[in-house]
């Protein structure tokens, strides 16, 4: 701001008046927004310090965590995809990528992505009215490329294949038959034989998504411990048993079901934070 307005704020904040009628109630508090000089160098300049000083000052740094629960509790719920939200908690370098130095003309944000869910909603709001219920593959990327670059659209659109072929049918054999439930090491690099780890949490985050569908019995958990013993995996195995009580925080209080996860919560070190 120029410094005309910067004289006008250090006296509103210092005095809390702005001329001489007004003064701000008490119990009011003064708070300032802004950017930081580093994402935008060429625009953005420094606060000051006599106007910084009359601050507390805080940096408010995103997270993916902070971002799910506030789609969750609104209505973007119906807005984003949930494989959006497990792509950004996999790969959290595309949450949030602001680099002035590459110049890129969209990049991704927490903003951005919404802007790209609304978009593609709209998008597939059209395809349906005309009878198309799936979107082609090159207008998801369209849709999502426009807001958050085509990097990010593009890791996102490799995510979203991975688990939509997924079988439905085999997201709930975790907790009914766990013996023939998909592993997340099935899927192997065709270059380096290696597992995928892109395909392991696609699976693990479709499954416990898709046990949202109702409440888990203590026997249908014990199921998935079964499970769990077959992935041993101590990175998959710790996410898995964390997020599925995050899901179903009721099975803080079930005895039973806590008997059968609690060992391989203690093996792996996953919270519980159990009330019995």
């Amino acid at each position: 701001m120029p410094s005309e307005v910067i004289k006008i704020f250090m006296k509103l904040v210092q005095s809390r008046r702005l001329g001489e009628n007004y003064r701000i109630p008490m119990k009011w508090y003064i708070i300032a927004a802004g950017n930081r000089p580093e994402d935008d160098p060429r625009e953005i300049k420094q606060l000051g310090n006599a106007l910084r000083d009359r601050f507390s000052v805080v940096n408010f740094v995103p997270s993916v965590t902070a971002w799910k629960k506030h789609v969750e509790g609104t209505r973007l719920k119906e807005i984003v995809l949930p494989q959006l939200i497990d792509f950004l908690e996999f790969q959290q370098e595309y949450f949030h990528n602001l680099d002035p130095s590459k110049q890129l003309t969209k990049y991704p944000t927490p903003r951005a992505w919404v802007d790209a869910s609304m978009g593609f909603k709209r998008v597939l709001d059209e395809l349906e009215e005309k009878g198309i219920s799936e979107m082609p593959e090159e207008k998801m990327l369209k849709a999502f490329q426009m807001e958050v670059g085509y990097t990010a659209a593009a890791a996102f659109l490799d995510f979203y294949r991975i688990a939509k072929e997924i079988p439905v049918k085999d997201l709930v054999l975790p907790f009914t038959n766990p013996e023939k439930a998909p592993l997340p090491d099935e899927k192997r690099d065709p270059k380096t034989g290696k597992s995928r780890p892109d395909y392991a949490h696609a699976l693990l985050s479709a499954i416990i998504r898709k046990s949202k569908d109702k409440e888990l019995t203590s026997v249908e958990v014990c199921h998935f411990s079964t499970y769990l013993q077959r992935v041993d995996s101590p990175e998959w195995g710790n996410a898995a048993i964390s997020n599925l009580i995050k899901e179903h925080p009721y099975l803080k209080k079930d005895a039973k079901a806590i008997q059968c996860i609690a060992p391989l919560a203690d093996k792996w070190g996953a919270a519980l934070g159990t009330e019995l």
